[in-house]
C-alpha cells in the first residue's frame, strides 16, 4: 500500500513536470515571435524615415530649379519604376524619359549610387554644352532614380505629378505630389498570414 502511494506520487510529479515545461515552451515562442515583430517594425521603421529622406531631397531638386519646375504650362506626371541595377523613368515631359544603370558594387550586394549611368549628363566634365533647365531638371530625375534603389532597394518606385501655373490662383503657383513605395526586407505582421512582403508607400505635398 505503501509503496502503491509513492508510485502514484511520482506520476503526479511526472506529469506537472510535463506541464510545466510545455507552458514554458510557449511563453518561449511567444517571446520569440514577439523579439521577430519588434525587429520588422524597427526596419520598417528605417525604412520609411530612408523613404521621407529620399523624398524631401527630390522636393529639394524641384525647388531648386524653379526656372523648369515653377513654371510649368501643363501638368507633368513622371513614373519612376526599378528592376535589379536599373531603373525607368517615364515622364509626360519627353525629356525625362530615360534609363539609369547603376552597377552592382564591388564592396556590398547593394547598387553602387556613385556610378549610375543616365542618358543625360548635366556635369561639367560629361556635358559638352551647359544644360537648359529642362534638360537639368530631367538629370536631377535620373539621379535621384538610381539613389532610390541604391537605398530602398532594387524594387523600389516612385511618381511626381504636378499640376501647371495655368491653375487659376494668386500667386501662380505649381505644386507637386511625391510618393515614394517600397518592399519590406522582412514580412511583417500585417503580410504574416500570406507570407508576402508588404509595399508601404511614403507620400510628400511641395509647393514650388
Amino acid at each position: 500500500m505503501q509503496l502503491s502511494m509513492r508510485s502514484r506520487a511520482r506520476g503526479f510529479s511526472l506529469i506537472e513536470v510535463l506541464v510545466a515545461l510545455l507552458v514554458i515552451s510557449v511563453g518561449l515562442l511567444g517571446i520569440a515571435k514577439m523579439q521577430a515583430l519588434a525587429l520588422a517594425n524597427t526596419n520598417g521603421g528605417r525604412l520609411r524615415a530612408l523613404a521621407s529622406i529620399e523624398a524631401a531631397s527630390l522636393a529639394s531638386s524641384l525647388q531648386s530649379n524653379p526656372n523648369y519646375w515653377g513654371t510649368l504650362t501643363s501638368a507633368v506626371n513622371v513614373t519612376i519604376t526599378s528592376a535589379s541595377g536599373s531603373a525607368t523613368i517615364t515622364s509626360t515631359d519627353t525629356t525625362q524619359n530615360g534609363t539609369v544603370t547603376c552597377p552592382a558594387s564591388t564592396t556590398t550586394n547593394s547598387t553602387s549610387m556613385s556610378n549610375c549611368i543616365g542618358t543625360l549628363d548635366c556635369t561639367s566634365a560629361g556635358a559638352a554644352a551647359p544644360c537648359t533647365a529642362k534638360k537639368m531638371a530631367a538629370y536631377d530625375l535620373q539621379q535621384w532614380a538610381g539613389r532610390l534603389q541604391g537605398i530602398l532597394g532594387p524594387t523600389a518606385s516612385a511618381s511626381i505629378a504636378c499640376n501647371s501655373t495655368v491653375v487659376p490662383q494668386s500667386p501662380p503657383s505649381v505644386s507637386c505630389l511625391i510618393t515614394v513605395n517600397w518592399a519590406e526586407e522582412n514580412v511583417n505582421s500585417n503580410a504574416a498570414e500570406t507570407g508576402t512582403m508588404a509595399t508601404p508607400s511614403y507620400s510628400l505635398f511641395v509647393t514650388l
